[in-house]
């Protein structure tokens, strides 16, 4: 039967770590572009529709002061629903997109807020790094002329922050969809990606990485690529929720 999450109460995030009690907490990349790409293929009119709308709305959204801060989250839910409907084989249209404004405004605002929080926090060593790069290679310049190792710290440092922000971007960007589907409180949806993704991180960071291969692969052909390339990045995270948190896809 379509999984309906209003059926119910909105899990908490201990009764969700209950019910997927036994699953493994990872998901196969493979799966997620395999099945991503039939998923993106079979529904391409929507999805494409679907991204087009997201971005435009988006956009629009930046006009006013504050806009796009206040309606990404419900934009992104939306987005993920109907990514997720189809996924299960259940009908959806654009329309769908606006369902995070009616279903959870405030959850998803939240947790969007929450995750932009984390980012920032997560690029504080790379400010850090720059600071102390610039400081440091102008001492060590003035010592040695060339100041190899105050770049090469600033670089390493540059590099962890960017590894850090791509990663715990993977691992949070679940609870928008966790919010959207399941209807759960922000700090639930947050508490519940990450007892399960703090399993799989390095999935995570590897499926981000895969998906920036896949968009600069659609840039480089000649920007149509482009086309296919962004809903098919949302229908990977969407096949990757689906493994993690939803009732599981069939290979």
């Amino acid at each position: 039967p379509p999984y309906n999450p209003g059926a119910a109460p909105a899990p908490t995030a201990d009764q969700l770590m209950a019910e997927l009690q036994g699953r493994p907490h990872t998901f196969s990349i493979g799966d997620c572009f395999s099945i991503g790409w039939r998923l993106t293929m079979d529904n391409f009119g929507l999805l494409l529709l679907t991204v087009i709308c997201l971005i435009g709305l988006s956009v629009a959204a930046a006009l006013i002061p504050f806009g796009q801060f206040i309606v990404a989250g419900p934009l992104m839910g939306g987005t993920y629903y109907i990514f997720l409907k189809r996924l299960r084989g259940e009908p959806a249209s654009v329309g769908d997109m606006f369902d995070g404004f009616n279903r959870s405004f405030l959850p998803l605002f939240l947790v969007y807020l929450f995750m932009t929080l984390i980012i920032m926090a997560a690029a504080i060593p790379m400010v850090i790094a720059i600071i102390v790069g610039i400081v440091g290679g102008m001492l060590e310049g003035a010592r040695t002329g060339v100041p190899i190792i105050s770049f090469l710290l600033m670089g390493l440092g540059i590099l962890f922050s960017m590894l850090l922000m791509i990663t715990l971007g993977g691992m949070f960007t679940f609870s928008v969809p966790l919010a959207m589907d399941r209807g759960m409180d922000a700090s639930e949806a947050f508490a519940a990606t990450w007892r399960v993704t703090k399993h799989c991180w390095g999935k995570c960071l590897g499926l981000m990485i895969v998906m920036s291969l896949v968009g600069i692969a659609g840039f480089l052909a000649l920007c149509f690529g482009m086309l296919v390339t962004a809903p098919l990045t949302f229908a990977m995270i969407a096949v990757a929720y689906e493994q993690l948190f939803g009732r599981g896809v069939q290979r």
